[in-house]
């Protein structure tokens, strides 16, 4: 179940975004490695009612930031299929505690989903060049690779370039059984 993250539950937040830096750290990402996103981030995020969590048997298990505009997206026009309303994907991270169990495609189906009750026409997401893995869900999900952009993101010391996907929110009616055909 997708929902907003309440205050109280900014410390399970916090965790699960350390698990995400602490992969991406593994992997010779130089992303989320010098304080972005920061507790500061994720309050500000949950006060503008934009953290939302993933919960599952009633423990959350997965984050990320949604908002309905993105300052660096909209520096880009040319790179989308049109410029129209999307829903931009941030700061997703799950526990590692269910890493490789489908959580990250249980959660991404969850905000297709939501995207999709609200009329969103796409779903926009950026990630690291070299984070092949997430890359690679990102494609298998459907996602579309739309460029690479350049974040003006306060942080001098991660790497500002992003791989920029988007995905086309289809608003006939379809089943959950047959999400995983519709965003391919």
């Amino acid at each position: 179940m997708i929902r907003k993250t309440k205050i109280e539950e900014l410390e399970c937040v916090l965790e699960i975004i350390e698990d995400g830096r602490e992969f991406l750290r593994q992997q010779g990402i130089n992303q989320w490695q010098y304080g972005s996103p920061s507790k500061e981030d994720i309050i500000k995020d949950i006060n503008k009612s934009l953290s939302y969590v993933y919960k599952k048997s009633g423990v959350i298990v997965a984050t990320a930031m949604l908002t309905p505009y993105d300052e660096d997206y909209e520096n880009y026009p040319s790179v989308w299929l049109e410029n129209s309303s999307y829903l931009a994907i941030h700061r997703l991270a799950t526990s590692k505690k269910l890493r490789n169990q489908g959580i990250a495609r249980e959660f991404m189906e969850s905000i297709y989903f939501f995207a999709k009750s609200q009329n969103i026409k796409f779903l926009r997401i950026d990630t690291h060049i070299d984070n092949k893995i997430m890359r690679k869900f990102l494609s298998r999900f459907g996602f579309k690779e739309k460029g690479v952009i350049k974040l003006t993101m306060k942080n001098i010391l991660d790497d500002k370039e992003r791989v920029a996907y988007e995905l086309e929110v289809k608003q006939r009616k379809v089943s959950c059984e047959t999400i995983r055909d519709e965003t391919r």
